[in-house]
């Protein structure tokens, strides 16, 4: 069996790990289903879940860190070609867009409800948010493009594509289910703010 085979089945047991636990959560609530549900509903045993994920908490947060692995990986391709709020946003729009072709826009939708639902679970969202960004900072200062001297630069795109994020993410939650994608919120807000961190790699040069 090939590699490129072996990681398409183990991401489909993945996907289908995460839709039934989404199902299981909206069915009975998220403190009544256990990781053995889980695996009943799909068929597996729950070691085999374990595999895949430590607990069920993780389960449920494991669209937002897939989404958040190809984010960056995107915006890795992308460095040194343009404004870096430009580039964040692209990329994230494109993460979520491949993201949402592959589960849904529905199963996205229906996480983060159920995120916003679990008190420990949106504490552990919103650190694994500040770690992403944190990583998303070093990313971009260990890119040759940017120079040492435009650190404060850096921090400043992170920082406001933080604000981007969360005032897409929360504009997509209030409106009604079928209204718009969460990459078209990301383009709305990007559309409608100031060129606030301008610069490419050769405007600073």
């Amino acid at each position: 069996m090939s590699g490129s085979l072996r990681q398409r089945q183990k991401d489909d047991r993945r996907l289908r790990m995460i839709h039934a636990a989404l199902e299981l959560f909206d069915e009975h609530g998220f403190s009544e289903v256990g990781v053995a549900d889980i695996a009943e509903r799909i068929g597996m045993s729950y070691r085999t879940i374990y595999r895949y994920f430590p607990s069920k908490e993780d389960v449920l947060l494991g669209l937002v860190i897939e989404g958040n692995h190809a984010f960056l990986e995107r915006v890795d391709e992308r460095l040194g070609e343009g404004p870096l709020l430009v580039t964040f946003a692209d990329a994230m729009t494109e993460a979520l867009e491949e993201l949402s072709e592959r589960v849904g826009e529905d199963a996205i939708r229906r996480m983060s409800e159920q995120i916003d639902r679990v008190e420990s679970v949106r504490a552990r969202a919103l650190l694994h948010s500040a770690d992403m960004r944190d990583r998303l900072a070093s990313l971009v200062e260990r890119h040759p493009a940017y120079a040492p001297e435009r650190h404060s630069e850096i921090h400043l795109a992170v920082e406001v594509f933080g604000a981007v994020s969360a005032e897409a993410q929360r504009r997509w939650r209030s409106a009604p289910p079928g209204r718009g994608s969460l990459a078209d919120e990301f383009r709305a807000v990007m559309a409608g703010l100031p060129a606030v961190v301008p610069s490419s790699p050769e405007a600073s040069a």
